[in-house]
């Protein structure tokens, strides 16, 4: 089985994002390093346990959050545990699934019949396959970073599933989380072969996977693989001030609900 640490994930999210801020909440010490209203990885410790979270939406934080302030911690670690994508693997279509490393091993690859492992993660080493079966695998080493090109590969990559597809196959595509550079190409593979616009494409793939969000840049490229492959673009980048940059329209009702956030339990933060 291939499970990543708490360590390692620190260390990988620590190096990404400097606010990290710390809430202690009923006997939890809850650190967090997010980016608008998505929390991308939450560290947890209750009677001296460590707990790591990766890449799960506001809702969740907040419904959890909100279960540990009414006393109920069992209910908060409960929610935070079965919402985590960490472990699931998502069903885009027929054809294609979307995880985070933690999910994949090569008994879960057999038991769904994965025929082709996309792995888009530069950091992860090579995804385990099953040895009983034969298994394609390409990896797409790219960082999560939104200078980084992801574009030159969504061709590349879309085309590589609808071949799989058309040979009766299935494709899964992970980064570490499933939610920034696999969720990426997954969107392009919507565009270019089940013919979505992006904005439905990413509507439809965040109604699968709540958990997805493609950095800004990566957005960007998306927006002109849209233009490529259609003449026009459904999604905008927009100066967003409470972000401070550029970010897709589709994100904007997010940091709406970070500045909301912010302003009814700013107290409760410290810094870590």
């Amino acid at each position: 089985m291939w499970f990543v640490t708490l360590a390692t994930l620190h260390d990988h999210f620590k190096n990404k994002y400097n606010n990290y801020r710390t809430i202690h909440l009923s006997g939890f010490k809850i650190l967090i390093a997010h980016f608008s209203s998505y929390i991308d990885i939450l560290f947890y410790k209750k009677n001296n346990i460590n707990t790591a979270v990766v890449g799960f939406d506001e809702d969740v934080f907040l419904s959890s959050g909100h279960a540990l302030r009414r006393g109920f911690p069992e209910t908060g670690e409960r929610a935070i545990r079965e919402k985590s994508p960490l472990t699931s693997v998502c069903e885009v279509t027929e054809c294609l699934l979307l995880s985070a490393a933690p999910a994949v091993s090569p008994g879960l690859l057999r038991e769904l019949g994965v025929s082709c492992v996309v792995n888009a993660a530069s950091e992860l080493p090579d995804t385990p396959l099953p040895q009983d079966r034969q298994v394609a695998y390409f990896k797409v080493g790219v960082e999560d970073r939104p200078n980084v090109d992801l574009l030159s590969h969504m061709d590349f990559v879309a085309d590589m599933i609808e071949e799989v597809r058309c040979a009766d196959g299935k494709t899964l595509v992970h980064c570490v989380a499933g939610v920034s550079r696999s969720a990426t190409l997954c969107l392009a593979y919507l565009m270019k072969h089940e013919r979505m616009p992006l904005r439905k494409a990413f509507s439809y793939l965040r109604s699968r996977r709540p958990s997805i969000r493609p950095n800004s840049g990566f957005f960007s490229q998306l927006i002109e693989f849209e233009r490529r492959l259609f003449g026009a673009a459904t999604v905008s980048m927009v100066h967003n001030q409470a972000a401070g940059n550029l970010i897709p329209d589709v994100y904007e009702a997010e940091y709406q609900n970070m500045l909301w956030y912010q302003q009814h339990y700013k107290h409760k933060f410290g810094r870590h």
